[in-house]
């Protein structure tokens, strides 16, 4: 018997494969529709976006500091110092 750390992906496809006629096409289907979710979900995807959102917050508290008062303006300057620096973090870390 295979201690269960020494089970790779090709152990558990083998042993799919000798048991899916047992299994329900229902169970089969969302096996299926998970790996689809799975293969079009993509980290760089969502480090764009973070990256995205991070800017637009960025922006947001970058512009119209005619209306703003000392403390707002101190505030959003150390908003997007902050929103900066989460934004190197995700570019540097490549996660």
């Amino acid at each position: 018997m295979i201690k269960e750390e020494n089970k790779d992906l090709a152990y558990w496809k083998a042993n799919a494969e000798e048991d899916y006629i047992q299994v329900p096409i229902s169970v089969l289907r969302y096996i299926s529709e998970l790996e689809t979710v799975v293969k079009n979900c993509s980290i760089p995807d969502v480090r764009e976006r973070l990256i995205n959102y991070i800017d637009t917050r960025i922006n947001y508290f970058s512009g119209g500091d005619e209306m703003k008062s000392m403390n707002e303006s101190i505030r959003d300057e150390i908003f997007v110092k902050e929103l900066e620096e989460m934004k190197k973090v995700i570019n540097d870390n490549k996660f």
